[in-house]
């Protein structure tokens, strides 16, 4: 689990610097980026034990570092139990958090 926290959060990090070249041939730096989290199969079982809820509270936290970067998030497939671990992590979660939506599936 700790080597994909890191290449998952060193996806994020590559993906807050990326260049690119306008065709006037301007070099820039794309420091925002979307993103999609995708919850499809997220269940009770996930959030049971207080070592897979502080893990998962983990990755949330890890994200406020990204908080400039991150324009705008979607949250997609949030069955309840995904929904509500989300909203009641709310006071833990980014500012980013804030520019997201959440969609369900209410399975």
């Amino acid at each position: 689990m700790k080597q994909f926290k890191k290449e998952f959060f060193g996806c994020l990090d590559s993906m807050s610097e990326l260049n690119y070249t306008s065709p006037e041939g301007e070099v820039s730096i794309a420091d925002q980026f979307g993103m999609i989290l995708d919850f499809d199969g997220f269940s009770l079982k996930h959030v049971q034990t207080t070592a897979s809820a502080t893990l998962m509270l983990s990755f949330w936290k890890g994200f406020k570092r990204f908080d400039n970067n991150v324009a705008y998030g979607f949250y997609i497939n949030m069955n309840a139990v995904a929904e509500n671990f989300v909203l009641l992590s709310k006071p833990l979660l980014s500012k980013a958090f804030g520019r997201s939506q959440l969609y369900g599936t209410r399975k």
